[in-house]
């Protein structure tokens, strides 16, 4: 019932509406051309991973279906559905509640709500590793415990490089704190840590100068000085094997990633081009061009202080248990409100610096070094996952809350279960014993109603909404002005135009209207990556096609280069001096040579 519940919620929310900034039709452009034979990183201008490209061509070679919105956005409901179970499974294992595991499913899939509203984008699938992985931590058999690590960390790395390479560190600086006894250990510890800490600042070294940036930069590494605090003692698992156990992980996760690139290779990629479009190119576009700062308050910074001074003062045994217990159900219920509200950056702000609690003492529950373990690395895990939503902080706000919202469950399944075994709690059990059946049923059943309603008004507001009716979109649904807008521009694109040129990137137009973009237009923040030679040779095609039109968003334009001089570029310079607007809606305009009748 909870899983058919979400399913049609999560149908509904993700065939509905399309967002202007179209990522989605860039990516089901890139999925097109590299199943229609293309090589990846070689034809096919992409900065994400090959896993992305292993799992759309898996499941529409399956089913049999082209690239388009509508097969993609199914792959993208099955990541949505899939991953709020992960959560629901991984917090039943840790807590062993039923019903707060239920509880933390619901909030958790109200938080990739993010997947609906940007469908067919490789963090469909980060997340779902991501949370994959924070199950890892609880299988109970070593070796595979070590290799589920190792792979789901290779996949990360193969989907996303900058996250692979945060989880990456987390499990580093985990391992090394659970190494048996001896200077080895000491050393592994204070190189990780030293890693961990400064990790931060290598990342944001180029913006470093705005203060956005510096704020960010602080949170983190006090948030990680918090985690590093409480892993530290941490005992050593019976049976770790130091070095090769640590070799293991590795293993595994560099042959993972190395087998999901040779997919690619296979298919007519190169590695200098792999290397060069999955580390030189986003390094540089991040450093150097396009950013969303996240908005990180000042004042959170203190509140990271206080963070950082509470988990010393627990780590030298200097709070009570009781005291604990309160600190860690105060700051689940906080998360509890927060995502209510849907205060996604507030968790940003103020939760990251207490993950921490997560690996504090529990006291509460099974202490043994493997759950021990397990519980330090979801914290690290939960604080170096955070760096994520740098240097853009759009979605990936709320990408970084939805393991900390797992973290949040945990944590107030400790406090709650500690307090029951107080003598409050004593006297209070002298109640009837039918009150915590009749809680226990009560929540559960106001749960499966909050799931229903959602997914009832997915279903109202899906019906609200107008058919886009265009190619390869037949059951999405949009505002009826803007399907009115697309399906009178894509009608004269079909009827007037012969080659198609959007500013920016606004590749669902080539896939509604099978019209060519012209080579080396193939990436979204065009108008400032292609030097002056590469858009003059692009002007010469043009030129020499009367038939060839623009689809302009100027929207879009000023949110990709904000403050940019790209009116200078060549291409952009023929395109205001050559074309005019014959129709305009919902923002978008097509253009269409001078001279020509509308």
């Amino acid at each position: 019932m909870l899983t058919l519940c979400t399913l049609f919620t999560a149908y509904y929310r993700t065939f509905v509406s399309l967002a202007n900034y179209d990522d989605e039709g860039y990516m089901m452009w890139t999925v097109k051309n590299f199943l229609g034979g293309q090589a990846l990183y070689d034809q096919v201008a992409t900065i994400y991973g090959p896993f992305y490209y292993l799992y759309e061509w898996c499941a529409l070679s399956l089913t049999g279906v082209s690239a388009a919105s509508d097969s993609l956005r199914l792959v993208s409901v099955a990541f949505w559905v899939a991953a709020a179970l992960i959560a629901l499974v991984l917090v039943y294992r840790v807590t062993g509640s039923l019903l707060l595991a239920v509880c933390v499913h619901l909030l958790v899939f109200r938080a990739l709500g993010f997947i609906g509203e940007e469908p067919a984008h490789p963090q469909e699938a980060c997340i779902f590793l991501l949370l994959g992985l924070g199950r890892a931590f609880y299988i109970a058999n070593r070796t595979l415990r070590l290799v589920m690590m190792g792979g789901l960390g290779g996949a990360m790395v193969a989907s996303k490089v900058n996250l692979g390479v945060f989880v990456l560190v987390a499990l580093a600086v985990g391992l090394a704190y659970v190494q048996p006894p001896g200077w080895r250990r000491n050393a592994a510890r204070m190189a990780v840590s030293l890693g961990a800490l400064a990790l931060p600042a290598v990342l944001m070294w180029d913006r470093l100068t705005q203060t956005w940036a510096v704020l960010y930069c602080v949170l983190v590494v006090l948030s990680v000085a918090s985690v590093l605090l409480t892993v530290r003692d941490t005992a050593s698992e019976h049976g770790l094997r130091g070095v090769r156990d640590a070799a293991v992980v590795a293993g595994a996760f560099i042959a993972t990633a190395a087998a999901i690139s040779c997919f690619a290779l296979a298919r007519g990629s190169t590695l200098h081009n792999l290397f060069q479009w999955l580390i030189v190119l986003p390094r540089r576009e991040s450093s150097q061009s396009w950013s969303y700062p996240a908005n990180i308050h000042p004042e959170a910074l203190a509140w990271a202080a206080i963070g950082l001074i509470l988990a010393w003062c627990v780590a030298r045994r200097q709070v009570a248990d009781r005291w604990l217990a309160l600190l860690k159900l105060a700051f689940g219920a906080a998360v509890l409100l927060m995502c209510i509200t849907d205060r996604y950056a507030g968790l940003l702000n103020y939760a990251t610096p207490f993950l921490w609690l997560v690996a504090a003492r529990p006291g509460n529950v099974d202490a043994r070094p493997r759950y021990s373990t397990a519980r330090g690395l979801l914290a690290l895990l939960g604080v170096l996952q955070v760096l994520y939503a740098y240097p853009v902080a759009g979605s990936q706000v709320v990408f970084v809350a939805v393991l900390m919202i797992v973290v949040a469950g945990v944590c107030f399944w400790d406090g709650l279960s500690w307090l029951g075994r107080t003598r409050l709690e004593v006297r209070l059990n002298r109640a009837p014993s039918r009150w915590p059946t009749v809680a226990r049923v009560s929540a559960a059943s106001l749960i499966a109603c909050l799931n229903l309603a959602f997914a009832w008004d997915a279903r109202r507001t899906y019906e609200s909404f107008s058919p886009l009716d265009l190619p390869g979109s037949r059951h999405v649904r949009v505002e009826p002005d803007k399907a009115t807008a697309l399906r009178a521009i894509v009608s004269r694109i079909n009827s007037s135009c012969s080659t198609l040129l959007t500013e920016p990137g606004l590749f669902s137009f080539h896939l509604w209207t099978g019209k060519p973009s012209p080579g080396g237009v193939d990436h979204q923040l065009w108008m400032s990556l292609l030097d002056d030679a590469t858009q003059n040779a692009i002007v010469e095609k043009l030129s020499s096609d009367p038939r060839a039109c623009v689809v302009y968003q100027q929207e879009l334009v000023n949110f990709w280069a904000p403050g940019a001089n790209i009116q200078a570029k060549p291409l952009i310079r023929y395109i205001r001096e050559n074309f005019h607007q014959v129709i305009e809606g919902s923002g978008y305009s097509l253009m269409m040579r001078n001279g020509l009748a509308d």
